[in-house]
């Protein structure tokens, strides 16, 4: 078998101070881009860039051990990736599940950000944020204090099949014949293979495309394919023109995709700028003929070196900096901005001097058996999973937030803790999750029913029926009647606002799936509540929005149109139930607030920008502007006499201001969710409404 020595591998030796440049570059744009995309529109792609030098240098890493066997080879690679990575990571990891266990209220990301902390231990949080269905530009994952990793979850991955990929090439680049043929042609054409589906991806699967390594792949091969290329006989440039030009073309493409990059075009065609500007530029600025050039001056900057051997450190604690800020103070001014950037280079030095330095030069860790540094390694990592996972299995101990209390705040979570049967009966409740929604049974079981004739209630409807989940739990404990819910985040079975249409096909399918369902199972007398958001809200995840233009816009005549149309099909659904034999409740539209209760309730959020609207409304607004739908209302009432209208504004709502909370506690989650206090304010009102209607049957 031919090999080569590592000296006939290496295009150069020793140290290249520009590519620490070039991650100095990647790092400041990805964290003026988090600061503020107006600041570098493309600063995301940065993230590109430090595929592409990964790649390239991980390169020069095996070929330095090019003569060893496959299995020190490999032990050699992965003792020098746990001692590079691990440390810092874990530090990071557990200081973030700290701090954001304490200060991050329990809220919509809350199970979506541990899970993706958890995966981040083994390298998986890519793939976490896509079974959570997170994409990178979308609210929940701005406002995860883990999304960054799943940058790191990609080099992972390459990491575990890319030795083996290297050690052919290494081995069998020079053999006659297809063997050599294949060595070299190999990485090239998983480099092509990749390339094609990020082509396909990124458009027809887009948030897989984004963060899975086959629709990535292509970038860190591109990094290799580099060193492949400098590895050969004959040199990459034939003249100082053609290395200079390399250069120069490099660094503008790279300036390009820094400032034009799109979202929506990654990471094909979008990523082929920051891709192919940063392999030019290291073929550039390494060329012997390059030696003196401006570029090459440019890149040995010591300012530019020094931040690039704290990158990955920078890189690390940016995101989890900014996103506390977020969840806090608020990151709009400038004087916020330049705070956050303090911190994260203030933490950045520490990790990079106390921890990431000193462990990879540490004589200690050389002079150890490299079996052994794995062993430590990933015993580190399992005993930081464990101190995570406990950490936020103590959430209700350890946060600062008064949203600690699920039995006050969260509607969602208190039923999934309730046990203690009451003096009536015992209920069991039971969960599935279908195509993304939530389809909850609450049966009572040895009951002494005070009802004559048990009955079912059906629940179909968005997040707001979910929002109602302790209000039902509480009806089927105390009722002896099984109650069972259809709830989807954004769907609707019966909105009166906007079209079935305008709903997602996911939607749609699972409303048809829960009306067919509700159909087979339901028996004459039972009931069927219809639940929406039937008011444009005042405030979402991130965005807070002028009432006065909102009520202006709802007679508009698209709004108007889109009422109408939204009339008629829910009119449909009430005809379908109605031919059944059951009876039908819609809900009149709740108070809605331009603050989040959940994120304005402690000291150290109040005063975030997203709580300026304060969580009281002018009660005649709120009338006023929930008119047009309690017209809706009235027209499906006179059309359908059966049909129950049950209006909880007034219990919510019993004087000027409206408030999202009481003396008791918050009746509102966020801006317009119920919380679980909420629930039980309005239990009494819906509990007499079943009971009339039902004893109207007996």
């Amino acid at each position: 078998m031919q090999s080569d020595s590592p000296a006939q591998l290496h295009p150069s030796t020793g140290y290249i101070p520009q590519i620490d440049s070039l991650r100095a570059i990647a790092v400041l744009a990805v964290i003026l881009y988090q600061l503020d995309p107006s600041l570098l529109p493309g600063g995301f792609s940065g993230v590109d860039v430090f595929f592409v030098i990964s790649g390239y240098v991980v390169s020069r890493s095996l070929a330095a051990d090019g003569a060893a066997s496959f299995r020190q080879f490999l032990a050699g690679f992965y003792a020098r990736r746990i001692v590079r990575i691990v440390p810092p990571l874990l530090a990071c990891l557990l200081a973030t599940s700290v701090a954001a266990t304490m200060l991050i209220p329990r809220s919509w990301p809350s199970s979506t950000s541990q899970d993706t902390a958890k995966y981040a231990f083994i390298g998986m949080s890519n793939i976490a944020l896509i079974w959570s269905s997170d994409d990178y530009f979308s609210p929940r994952a701005e406002n995860n204090a883990f999304t960054h990793t799943w940058s790191l979850g990609v080099e992972e991955q390459f990491y575990l099949i890319f030795p083996l990929l290297f050690f052919i090439w290494m081995r069998w680049r020079r053999r006659p014949g297809a063997q050599g043929i294949a060595a070299n042609a190999l990485l090239a054409l998983l480099f092509a293979l990749s390339l094609a589906y990020a082509w396909y991806a990124s458009s027809a699967a887009p948030t897989r495309a984004f963060y899975l390594l086959p629709s990535r792949f292509w970038e860190l091969a591109c990094g290799a394919l580099l060193f492949q290329l400098q590895s050969r006989k004959d040199p990459l440039f034939q003249s100082s023109t053609a290395a200079l030009g390399a250069g120069y073309l490099g660094l503008a493409l790279l300036a390009s995709s820094l400032w034009l990059s799109a979202e929506q075009s990654f990471p094909f065609p979008g990523g082929l700028l920051a891709v192919g500007g940063t392999a030019l530029s290291i073929a550039g600025v390494q060329a012997p003929q390059a030696n003196h050039s401006l570029a090459v001056r440019m890149l040995g900057s010591r300012i530019l070196v020094w931040i690039g051997k704290l990158s990955y450190s920078l890189y690390l604690w940016h995101w989890p900096v900014i996103v506390l800020l977020k969840w806090t103070t608020g990151l709009e001014t400038p004087l916020q901005m330049v705070l956050a950037l303090v911190l994260t280079g203030l933490l950045g030095a520490l990790s990079f001097f106390l921890l990431e330095n000193p462990i990879r030069h540490s004589r200690l860790v050389r002079t150890q058996p490299r079996w052994r540094v794995i062993a430590a390694g990933l015993a580190s990592v399992l005993l930081a999973y464990v101190a995570t996972t406990n950490i936020f299995a103590h959430q209700s101990q350890i946060s600062l937030s008064v949203t600690r209390d699920a039995r006050t705040w969260n509607a969602y979570a208190w039923p999934n803790q309730a046990t203690q049967a009451r003096a009536q009966c015992k209920t069991k409740a039971s969960f599935t999750e279908p195509n993304g929604g939530r389809v909850t049974i609450y049966e009572p079981i040895n009951c002494k029913p005070q009802l004559t004739q048990p009955r079912q209630l059906f629940v179909i409807g968005d997040s707001h029926a979910g929002a109602y989940m302790t209000m039902f739990y509480t009806l089927a404990e105390e009722n002896a009647f099984t109650v069972k819910t259809y709830s989807r985040g954004g769907c609707s079975a019966a909105s009166l606002m906007s079209s079935l249409n305008e709903q997602e096909a996911e939607c749609n399918r699972f409303i048809k799936a829960a009306l067919q369902d509700t159909q087979q199972r339901a028996r004459a007398g039972d009931l069927v509540l219809l639940v929406a958001l039937n008011l444009p809200r005042l405030v979402d995840k991130a965005t807070v929005y002028d009432e006065q233009v909102l009520l202006a816009a709802q007679e508009s005549d698209a709004s108007r149109a889109a009422r109408a149309t939204a009339l008629a099909e829910a009119d449909a659904v009430l005809s379908t139930f109605e031919q059944q034999g059951l009876r039908v409740i819609m809900e009149a539209p709740k108070p809605v607030f331009k603050a989040p209760a959940f994120r304005c309730f402690d000291w150290f959020n109040r005063n975030n920008p997203i709580c300026a609207g304060g969580l009281a409304m002018s009660r005649d607004y709120l009338l006023k502007y929930r008119q047009p739908i309690m017209r809706s209302l009235d027209t499906l009432s006179a059309k359908h006499p059966k049909l129950i209208v049950w209006d909880p504004f007034p219990i919510l709502c019993p004087a000027d201001p409206c408030g999202a909370a009481d003396q008791a506690g918050p009746l509102f989650y966020d801006g317009d969710h119920l919380s679980a206090h909420g629930d039980r304010v309005l239990y009494p009102s819906f509990r007499d409404l079943l009971r009339q209607l039902w004893a109207a049957q007996a």
